[in-house]
């Protein structure tokens, strides 16, 4: 099985069509199923497009779509969510989860049912938000000593590479929680290829992210 997240958490890139395109030909070739998390597919910024890869030809049989109300109407923990597959599979799929869940409350299901048929102009108000802030911690970090950051087109995180600084993920992460009082997420919870990396969120107030980046750039000139 392939599994695959675009928009992505936590570097906060959006898949390519071509990309997406040669990893389902790739599923094909090897006869593989594609587990596609898209629980983000709604934010994206500066003109990028999500495509979901189940939308390819001859992918409908192979690809598990998964995806939720807790970003695009944030409903989060509410935990609240569905898969889109083949009729086989999600039979299977049915057998399983009904013995290893209870099922979602009802006012979390009548919310979602009021999400989905209710106006949708709110969420285009969110993702302009939500790039502003992006726009916010970007430019922040690009004049930040020791920090490379690639701007991200999805999501609401930011990857960036702290190599320059010396320290690892979790010695940074340590130090600018104790002199700075701000929390993010070392890279290596995320896998091996995370152990040059931290994880921002600007899911929060444009003016928290604002103080919390002087207080970053501070710390990081002391060290």
């Amino acid at each position: 099985m392939i599994i695959i997240n675009t928009p992505n958490n936590p570097t906060g890139a959006v898949y390519s069509a071509k990309a997406l395109e040669e990893l389902a030909q790739l599923a094909q070739e090897k006869d593989l199923f594609v587990l596609s998390d898209e629980i983000y597919e709604k934010m994206v910024y500066d003109g990028a497009c999500h495509v979901s890869i189940g939308s390819f030809p001859r992918m409908k049989e192979r690809v598990i779509t998964a995806n939720g109300f807790s970003k695009r109407y944030s409903m989060t923990g509410w935990r609240l969510g569905y898969v889109a597959a083949d009729r086989e599979v999600i039979s299977a799929l049915i057998r399983i989860h009904q013995y290893a869940t209870i099922c979602a409350t009802s006012f979390a299901q009548w919310g979602a049912v009021a999400a989905l048929r209710g106006p949708q102009t709110e969420i285009n108000h969110m993702i302009e938000e939500f790039s502003r802030r992006r726009n916010l911690v970007y430019n922040a970090l690009m004049d930040m000593p020791g920090i490379d950051v690639v701007k991200p087109l999805g999501a609401f995180y930011i990857f960036p590479n702290i190599r320059k600084t010396g320290k690892t993920p979790m010695e940074l992460t340590q130090y600018l929680i104790e002199k700075a009082k701000i929390a993010v997420v070392p890279g290596t919870v995320f896998g091996e290829f995370g152990n040059e990396f931290i994880r921002i969120s600007y899911a929060n107030s444009h003016e928290n992210l604002e103080m919390a980046m002087e207080r970053m750039q501070k710390a990081l000139r002391e060290i």
